[in-house]
């Protein structure tokens, strides 16, 4: 880092970065995705299990339009595709999450099955 950077960091009485690429600041955040896992500081997964309720639910949606054609071997083709696929992605990170984050997903996941 120049002294010309680190001065200005000093009068902007900013902290100084943890990472710095090639002179350039890398800044922190607190949520990130990642290879589609969202990802917060804590190891949460509050934030990933809410995308991933809202995915299921507009899969749902299209499950119940396709179960109303009354082929059940379409039916499993897209609840394979559109539902298990997403919750059994990652699920060896996201999986040791909170008892009401899994609640809130095997919830779901009856209702995709019942459909």
């Amino acid at each position: 880092m120049t002294d010309q950077k680190r001065n200005r960091l000093i009068r902007s009485n900013t902290d100084f970065p943890s990472v710095i690429v090639n002179e350039t600041i890398i800044e922190e955040t607190t949520n990130v995705d990642y290879l589609g896992v969202r990802l917060d500081g804590g190891l949460r997964w509050g934030d990933h299990v809410d995308k991933l309720a809202k995915q299921i639910s507009s899969n749902i949606f299209v499950l119940k339009n396709i179960s109303s054609l009354n082929n059940l071997s379409l039916s499993k083709l897209v609840y394979y595709g559109l539902i298990e696929s997403l919750i059994r992605y990652s699920i060896i990170l996201w999986g040791l999450s909170s008892k009401d984050n899994l609640n809130r997903i095997l919830t779901l996941q009856k209702r995709a099955v019942r459909s």
